[in-house]
């Protein structure tokens, strides 16, 4: 693709028009979809064009264009073919032209093959062009469901009574929180339902890429990193952290963790920033520590592995996995505490596991109680008996 930036869409090609419709299908996976309030999008309109009816329809999670003639849409937790395609190239090359033009964004290039952008009604953009595409121009789009509340999912009956009140009051309690899962397993969706459950009197700052975290507080600030463009330097999480650590955040909320900035986020959770939370890609909440250490190693800094064992059991409390299943359902299977190390292996004891179908509690007594008691938080009597 030619770094010479495509003219304007020719006469008689009108976009089509968008199709708004903010019906609540499903409930976070039941970690639901439904549109952004529409104030947002009458603020500043993209120009969707053909893609506005895939984009816009309530039941579509997720718009994947992989080439012209290849346009696949996930619905429900799973992926189906749109049926549509663009009628030549040219159409995909004008496409997004008009679209990154409307948001005033640059236009694709060989200098600048790929765009991160969060779209008015909170949707994720991806754009990924030649000459690292060999197949041209590649677009993802990821609407993000309504935000929920702890108390919407278990209304909803997306978790039960008992898990309802355990992520409460961890939420409410200050435990540090990694919140595990793969690809669309609900991981965001329910760092935004605890992120609404921490007390309004806290002060939370959020890091993240593209805008995905919304916290319901007044005392919050909202940070996002930038990409290398151009041959400018960009803000990297890592800069971001200690640019937050400086604006006396009681809490730091870490919106994915998946390079060198994991060790910093150890670090402001070991230093008096208790209730921090992240997310992190793992299967399990085991594979979660695996993957911690190894981004822990790339931070560029020498430290020995048992050190960084020592700092993960000492700065996180609870890890939460989530899973999707084939069939689409989203679920939560594990909830492990952080309970200390013996010898250099960090230890772990499950509070919850489950399977597609329930979650059950393991009749184990964390030793996280103790922690919530100290703040006069208490689980109900009999609460952990099987």
């Amino acid at each position: 693709m030619s770094s010479k930036p495509l003219s304007k869409r020719p006469p008689g090609m009108p976009p089509g028009p968008p199709r708004r419709d903010k019906t609540l299908t499903n409930t976070l996976n039941r970690f639901s979809q439904s549109g952004r309030p529409e104030r947002h999008i009458e603020e500043k309109k993209p120009a969707l064009g053909q893609l506005a009816n895939l984009i816009y329809d309530p039941e579509v999670t997720e718009v994947l264009v992989n080439d012209t003639r290849s346009v696949f849409l996930e619905k429900n937790g799973k992926l189906v073919s749109s049926g549509f395609h663009f009628a030549a190239e040219e159409d995909l090359k004008q496409w997004t032209y008009d679209l990154l033009d409307s948001l005033r964004l640059p236009p694709l290039s060989d200098q600048n093959p790929t765009i991160d952008h969060t779209l008015p009604n909170g949707a994720r953009l991806h754009i990924i062009g030649p000459p690292i595409s060999a197949s041209g121009i590649s677009i993802s789009i990821r609407k993000f469901p309504r935000r929920f509340s702890l108390k919407d999912l278990f209304a909803a009956q997306a978790i039960d009574e008992r898990l309802y009140i355990f992520l409460k009051l961890a939420a409410q309690g200050q435990l540090n929180l990694l919140i595990s899962g793969g690809t669309g397993s609900g991981k965001t969706s329910l760092l935004n339902a605890l992120c609404a459950s921490i007390p309004k009197g806290e002060r939370i700052i959020t890091i993240e890429d593209t805008r995905e975290i919304y916290v319901p507080h007044s005392n919050s600030v909202h940070l996002i990193t930038q990409p290398k463009i151009s041959g400018q330097k960009g803000i990297s999480a890592r800069d971001l952290i200690a640019h937050g650590l400086r604006m006396r955040p009681d809490r730091l909320i870490m919106g994915e963790c998946r390079g060198p900035e994991a060790i910093d986020v150890l670090q402001t959770m070991n230093t008096g920033h208790d209730g921090s939370m992240t997310t992190i890609h793992a299967d399990s909440t085991r594979d979660a520590l695996s993957r911690l250490e190894t981004l822990c190693m790339m931070s560029g800094i020498e430290i020995p592995l048992p050190v960084i064992r020592k700092q993960i059991a000492d700065g996180i409390d609870v890890i939460v996995q989530l899973k999707r299943f084939r069939s689409g359902h989203r679920q939560i299977i594990q909830v492990s505490e952080v309970s200390g190390m013996e010898g250099n292996t960090i230890t772990l004891q499950d509070v919850f596991v489950g399977t597609e179908k329930d979650v059950q509690m393991t009749g184990l007594v964390p030793k996280l109680v103790d922690l919530l008691r100290e703040q006069g938080l208490e689980f109900p009597v009999n609460y952990f008996s099987k």
